[in-house]
């Protein structure tokens, strides 16, 4: 592109830095951070008053026309472009069976998942409509997370619906806050006092946690997801228990997420990753601006076995609280200034970002949306979303190539279980916890202890000689690079016991 297309050149964010440097680590691998918006439209709809508003919106949002590169410096910039062209592709299915019409869209779907970006090339978003009925049509919306968060993603449908009401014409819009201005604010934080906080924070840690233990190099391949549904008596009853003690829901999820990681890898001090919100309160109209936000902290644990866990949950919040100034910091700078390569591979995200309400809110009657559903991932071994809504849905993301699915099920069901204790009550003290089922306990317990055999009736002795002449030739001690077969030991041995015979 010619320089002249070149509006601005702004930094980057902290986890932007991250994806970006993600994305070229491994250009092999699948490209997990390309994010699928699936909206479900029935109604007359208006398909080049849908693609008018589109491109209305490319044309608002200057932190949608941007481009990533290193300078050479080696430090990495993003380039707003002045012009774009909005990729844009329309499929009708209309004269495909119903069942047909599903699994080519769902094909179309993971086709277009499946081309990620290029993040040198603006835009780095993409449009498909496909109509599968005369009333009604699914925009698949898709873009690299680099550019948007959760948050970004309300605002932009509520704006695109509305930007379609009047086909494209933005005149009767607000003003577009701009995305600089957050990047200014990081840019004027101390982070000097946000590296001794997070240095504290971490200080003495002896390790990273990890849920992952096999060793084993993570393919190419994209993530698996679990979805369960938690019911809706059991999210009720977590909500009146996080409000009875002041506590948010969030600091729940996270505690029991600390405790079931205790659990599997034997640590009373455990780190996984959190992500939060990172739009600052004392940005003017923050909330309405579109771009990458939020950011992933290290979130670090330690567990008494004795303390009840209402105490647990307490300093769980309130360290979250004293963090809460210094959450602009990148984890690769806290990594550093920890003096650890690597704090932690799983995560947890607490998504509340109310996407589809936004773009309801602003159709009327002859277009509704019926559905919404978004793909998105990480490039964690396991990763825990949390989304609230009717009961409380819990979706496992997990590398296929590292976890069985039966294994990632088992996780499930531990983490309701722990859940379901909290509800409860939290005068328990954390040892009392239970996260092992049933069955899992029998095994445990029952299971793995039953090592009873039939022996035969015969000294020690007897038994060594019969598996000499069994197997004289095999291995039967090995010692500083020293092998001896059972007829080498047998042979040893006899002169042993001759030598104290003789000595009496």
């Amino acid at each position: 592109m010619k320089r002249s297309n070149i509006e601005d050149l702004l930094p980057l964010s902290p986890l932007q830095e991250g994806l970006f440097f993600h994305s070229l680590y491994d250009n092999e691998a699948a490209d997990t951070y390309a994010v699928q918006v699936v909206i479900r439209l029935t109604g007359k709809l208006d398909t080049s008053a849908l693609r008018l508003a589109a491109e209305a919106m490319l044309a608002r949002h200057a932190s949608l026309r941007v481009r990533f590169r290193y300078r050479k410096s080696g430090k990495p910039i993003q380039m707003v472009m002045g012009e774009v062209e909005l990729p844009w592709r329309e499929v009708d299915l209309e004269h495909l069976e119903s069942a047909e019409q599903d699994a080519e869209l769902a094909r179309i779907a993971e086709e277009d998942r499946a081309l990620g970006f290029e993040l040198s090339k603006a835009p780095l978003l993409r449009c498909t409509l496909v109509r599968t009925r005369e009333d009604e049509h699914c925009l698949i919306w898709s873009n690299h997370h680099i550019l948007l968060d959760g948050w970004s993603n309300a605002v932009l449908f509520r704006e695109l619906f509305t930007l379609y009401k009047c086909r494209g014409d933005d005149s009767q819009l607000p003003f577009v806050p701009s995305y600089r201005d957050y990047l200014a604010w990081i840019a004027r934080q101390d982070t000097g006092a946000a590296e001794t906080a997070w240095q504290e924070a971490l200080a003495d840690l002896d390790g990273p946690t990890r849920i992952d233990i096999s060793g084993k190099k993570q393919t190419a391949a994209a993530p698996d997801r679990l979805t369960h549904t938690v019911s809706q008596e059991l999210a009720d009853a977590l909500s009146a228990t996080a409000r009875a003690h002041d506590l948010t829901l969030n600091t729940l999820i996270q505690g029991a997420w600390a405790i079931l990681l205790s659990r599997m890898t034997g640590r009373d001090d455990v780190v996984f990753g959190a992500t939060v919100a990172g739009r600052p309160p004392e940005i003017p109209s923050v909330d309405k601006m579109v771009g990458l936000f939020i950011n992933t902290l290290p979130v670090r644990i330690r567990l008494d076995s004795s303390q009840p866990l209402g105490e647990l949950l307490t300093q769980v919040q309130d360290q979250q609280a004293r963090l809460m100034d210094h959450q602009h910091l990148g984890l690769s700078r806290i990594q550093r200034v920890s003096g650890h390569e690597e704090l932690f591979d799983t995560v947890v995200v607490f998504e509340n970002y109310p996407v589809e309400s936004a773009a309801s809110a602003a159709l009327d009657e002859e277009v509704q949306v019926a559905d919404i559903s978004v793909r998105d991932a990480t490039h964690y071994p396991v990763s825990l979303m949390v989304v609230p809504g009717r009961g409380l849905e819990l979706r496992l993301d997990y590398q296929p190539d590292l976890f069985e699915r039966e294994w990632v099920e088992a996780l499930a069901d531990r983490l309701v279980r722990v859940l379901g204790a909290m509800a409860a009550g939290l005068d328990v003290p954390v040892g009392r916890v239970d996260v092992l089922g049933e069955a899992e306990r029998r095994q445990v317990l029952s299971g793995w202890n039953d090592t009873a055999r039939r022996m035969p009736d015969a000294v020690l002795s007897e038994l060594f000689e019969a598996q000499v002449e069994r197997t004289p030739d095999a291995v039967a001690v090995v010692f500083q690079g020293l092998e001896l077969t059972y007829a080498e030991l047998n042979a040893r041995a006899n002169r042993l016991a001759r030598y104290l015979i003789r000595l009496g």
